[in-house]
């Protein structure tokens, strides 16, 4: 925001005072307000391109009300359902995500470095707990590249979460359905691809 100089008047002695006046009080001048109670607006133009939302998020009941955002890297574990271990390695361990409101994308690719024997399920954590929902509707799925592996997969990769938890499945669709036995494919430098959509709580 810019302050203008006054016209110049009849009186040199204001001219000069009015000038220093809004050179001292230019420093104290913002770009963007800031609104403590709920102002209306029909448009937003943001010339310095950015909203800011507070790091801990203000949840709001209104559905039509936008109250967080959030982007991150965060380093994920893969587990076995069953038995065994996977390590990720710790030079190819890094994913990111974005969150808008309540909906989570988490993209990236990660590596094993070491693997004990997995057998069963194989999940990967995610950054946030996905959502309780009614139904089906918290359901989230995204697509996933497994390469490098110990033995081929028989059907197309995926992912997919479910209700209230932390982590998501690595599935393989197999014939009509999906099978989530996947760990006894990973070994040492598999190579794991994921982009993936999911709601949050």
């Amino acid at each position: 925001m810019k302050l203008y100089y006054p016209p110049k008047t009849d009186n040199p002695h204001l001219d000069v005072w009015l000038e220093r006046l809004v050179k001292e009080l230019e420093p104290y001048l913002i770009d963007s307000p800031t609104f403590t109670g709920q102002a209306t607006i029909p448009t937003i133009d943001l010339t310095g391109g950015q909203i800011a939302f507070p790091a801990t998020a203000v949840p709001s009941a209104d559905p039509n009300t936008l109250d967080d955002y959030e982007e991150g890297i965060y380093v994920p574990t893969l587990t076995c359902g069953t038995s065994g271990t996977i390590t990720v390695n710790p030079s190819y361990n890094a994913l990111g995500y974005t969150k808008v409101g309540d909906m989570v994308n988490v993209r990236g690719q990660i590596r094993a470095s070491a693997v004990n024997a997995p057998v069963g399920q194989l999940r990967l954590s995610i950054p946030f707990t996905s959502t309780l929902g009614t139904e089906e509707s918290a359901l989230g799925c995204g697509s996933a590249i497994m390469q490098v592996l110990e033995t081929n997969l028989t059907g197309l990769p995926g992912a997919l979460t479910y209700d209230n938890q932390d982590y998501c499945f690595l599935v393989e669709k197999v014939g009509g359905g999906m099978s989530n036995d996947v760990a006894n494919h990973v070994k040492i430098g598999t190579q794991i691809s994921v982009g993936l959509t999911y709601g949050m709580n």
